[in-house]
């Protein structure tokens, strides 16, 4: 019966998440209307950031705070701010 009620309840949390623009493990996501980036997400748990250009490479960025991620989604242009903000400034790996 436990086994029943948790999967109902990670099933609603993951659905309320997934609404709010996560995938229900924690990650945030944002599309982007910018020439070279095409999508991000973002884990605050980890400090873990994705992101995906639009000539389809994808790169991680590690430690990132949860304020660079706030600027990334909220600056009038995402690829000027990742340009001076993040490219250089976290350890990445290519995906």
């Amino acid at each position: 019966m436990a086994d029943i009620f948790d999967s109902i309840v990670d099933a609603l949390t993951g659905s309320v998440l997934d609404a709010a623009g996560g995938d229900g493990v924690g990650w945030e996501y944002e599309t982007f209307s910018s020439t070279n980036l095409a999508s991000a997400k973002y884990r605050a748990l980890t400090g873990e950031l994705q992101v995906t250009f639009r000539d389809g490479s994808e790169y991680e960025y590690s430690n990132v705070p949860s304020e660079v991620w706030e600027g990334l989604i909220s600056a009038p242009s995402a690829g000027s701010y990742f340009y001076f903000n993040i490219r250089e400034s976290y350890v990445y790996t290519q995906l």
